[in-house]
């Protein structure tokens, strides 16, 4: 199996596979843990994920490749509003929800984990 990576695509890529990895997660969990876990699972996906697709899209479809200064500027307040939200909806999800801390933190994790899949498979493809 080929992947095409591209500067648009690969983040589609990224977001698509995290998702896809939740909503596994999460059905694996209501099958074995039960309706908590798998809600808790599926935070987790939620935390992981919108603040990757917020820095996406601060990144990729709000710049302008005319100029790299303002490429640069997108980019760091991508990586900040990404931080923000991050915090933020650890805090919504800790205040409101009573968590199951083993799959909440095990899928957080895993899911993050999936960034480095795809730059691994990405540069896989790029060698050979």
């Amino acid at each position: 199996m080929q992947f095409y990576f591209n500067q648009l695509n690969a983040p589609v890529f990224l977001i698509a596979s995290q998702v896809v990895l939740t909503l596994l997660i999460s059905v694996t969990s209501l099958i074995v843990l039960g309706n908590q876990a798998a809600i808790s699972v599926l935070l987790a996906g939620i935390v992981a994920v919108v603040p990757n697709v917020a820095f996406a899209w601060m990144v990729f479809c709000k710049t302008n490749a005319n100029t790299l200064k303002k490429s640069h500027l997108n980019f760091l307040i991508g990586g900040f509003l990404k931080f923000v939200l991050t915090v933020l909806l650890f805090a919504l999800v800790f205040v409101t929800y009573d968590v199951h801390t083993v799959p909440f933190f095990g899928t957080y994790t895993l899911v993050l984990m999936v960034y480095w899949l795809v730059i691994l498979v990405s540069n896989n493809e790029k060698m050979g």
